[in-house]
């Protein structure tokens, strides 16, 4: 799985989670949210982030302008 700080952002934004929320619930730094949503490209902490929204039900995100951009494999 891939996942890019873009949809980060934006599952956070459609979630109403802030920086510090999802550092929490993710059990990463608040310094560590902040440089992965500037971040371009893949990280060992994105793919952690991107298995904590599995784990919390979140199966897409999409972006209104272009369609999905990240979707859980069959």
């Amino acid at each position: 799985m891939v996942i890019t700080s873009e949809q980060i952002r934006a599952t956070c934004g459609l979630l109403r989670l802030e920086q510090d929320e999802l550092a929490r619930r993710a059990s990463v730094s608040v310094v560590t949210v902040r440089r992965l949503e500037a971040a371009n490209g893949h990280t060992r902490e994105l793919e952690a982030l991107g298995a904590w929204l599995i784990e919390h039900g979140v199966t897409y995100v999409g972006m209104e302008s272009t369609g999905v951009y990240w979707k859980v494999a069959p």
